[in-house]
């Protein structure tokens, strides 16, 4: 009987090598966090600490026509978080199915701005996202290939129209974005995005821009993005400007500052401004991250206010 187990088992392991060069490979990597989070005064928040848990796999493949697949898969909190499939066609450049995250197009340049503690300085505050790109990105179609030394994207994201005689009347068609990014000069790079993104009832679309110059020097990083949205008739436009820096203190300890300030081209609203400080110290698998940020004017309302402070200790295995 042994014996009939040793040839089994050899027999199995025979042709499991015998086929790994075209099953690919499957990595898993985990993250575990302890986080510490304060809000306004006025804001009940409960016990400041949480723990966050995030496993990922990422696997791929060649195929016989050399083309290679990548996919991968996260969770957070033991919950479905992203994913997403793309194959990578070589010089012809690469083609993306996205859930839950942006490689291409317009989404993939929402915020280019610098940060080194947790969180951007509208993030986790009320109004965020306010002056932003805003395209979904689940279920969304991409391509990025590579012209002239310069990064062409674009994307897509068919509306959920549900009449048979075409676009539906709740719906305003499927939204698309094309979006190019490069060297500018030495140590400066930049983009631009372009989209059209349908809106949640007929007519209602929006056009949204947006272009960065970032710049390196040494130990300091900085960056400006301006962004407009231009809304349907009869709505006031939005546009926003972000500016921020970064300075690497040595090869672990890193600080910097950041801010978004949102015009809503109303005359009846206050220009919203975010602020934030952040700082990270990271030794190996291990960082220590912190961010203090505020808001004034939340959605135009001039005398509102918000407040996030976060410290996140975070370990990668």
């Amino acid at each position: 009987m042994d014996k009939l187990k040793k040839l089994g088992l050899t027999a199995l392991a025979g042709s499991l090598v015998a086929t790994s060069a075209y099953a690919g490979s499957l990595d898993v990597t985990a993250a575990a966090s302890i986080k510490y989070v304060t809000e306004d005064e006025d804001e009940v928040t409960g016990n400041p600490f949480s723990m966050g848990r995030t496993i990922s796999f990422k696997g791929g493949g060649d195929m016989d026509n050399g083309m290679a697949v990548n996919f991968y898969y996260t969770m957070a909190d033991a919950a479905y978080s992203s994913a997403g499939l793309n194959i990578d066609m070589g010089d012809t450049g690469t083609f993306y199915f996205e859930n839950g995250t942006a490689a291409t197009g317009i989404m993939a340049m929402k915020d280019m701005i610098p940060v080194a503690g947790t969180e951007q300085a509208y993030d986790d505050m009320a109004g965020d996202g306010n002056g932003l790109a805003s395209m979904a990105d689940e279920g969304t179609l991409g391509f990025k290939t590579t012209l002239m030394g310069y990064t062409a994207s674009a994307s897509f994201n068919k509306g959920g129209d549900t009449s048979t005689g075409g676009e539906s009347a709740t719906q305003d068609g499927s939204s698309h974005s094309f979006a190019l990014s490069g060297d500018i000069a030495d140590g400066v790079t930049g983009g631009l995005a372009w989209a059209d993104v349908s809106g949640a009832t007929a007519n209602a679309s929006e056009t949204q821009v947006t272009t960065y110059v970032k710049y390196v020097m040494g130990a300091f990083t900085s960056a400006v993005q301006y962004s407009d949205i231009s809304k349907p008739a009869g709505t006031n436009d939005i546009d926003s400007l972000g500016y921020g820096v970064t300075f690497a203190v040595n090869e672990n300890l890193s600080i910097g500052a950041s801010k978004l300030d949102v015009d809503f081209n109303d005359g009846t609203k206050t220009d919203e401004e975010s602020t934030a400080f952040g700082a990270s110290y990271t030794m190996g698998s291990m960082a220590l991250k912190g961010t203090m940020a505020n808001k004034d004017a939340v959605s135009g309302a001039s005398g509102t206010d918000d407040k996030h402070t976060e410290i996140v200790l975070s370990f990668a295995f």
